[in-house]
């Protein structure tokens, strides 16, 4: 076994192990699946949303339509005019 230290804000350290002992997690099993997710997995198991849900939305409707460019133009006739 092996200890590992680190130091983050007191405020963020009490509000997180509030809400683990809530949950009714001991810290240490948190931070062990934590780090056993990142050994498996090869990533971080949490994203930092750099885009508004707003963004995110407009984004994937310029996915979507450069995937299948057929649905970003709707057939119109003369008459339709």
């Amino acid at each position: 076994m092996a200890t590992v230290n680190f130091r983050i804000d007191e405020a963020l350290k009490e509000k997180s192990y509030s809400i683990l002992k809530e949950q009714g997690i001991a810290p240490t099993d948190f931070f062990t699946s934590i780090l056993e997710y990142v050994a498996t997995t090869g990533k971080l198991p949490v994203k930092k949303a750099l885009l508004s849900e707003e963004d995110e939305e407009l984004l994937t409707l310029v996915r979507k339509r450069i995937n299948d460019p057929k649905e970003m133009f709707e057939e119109v006739t003369l008459d339709d005019l």
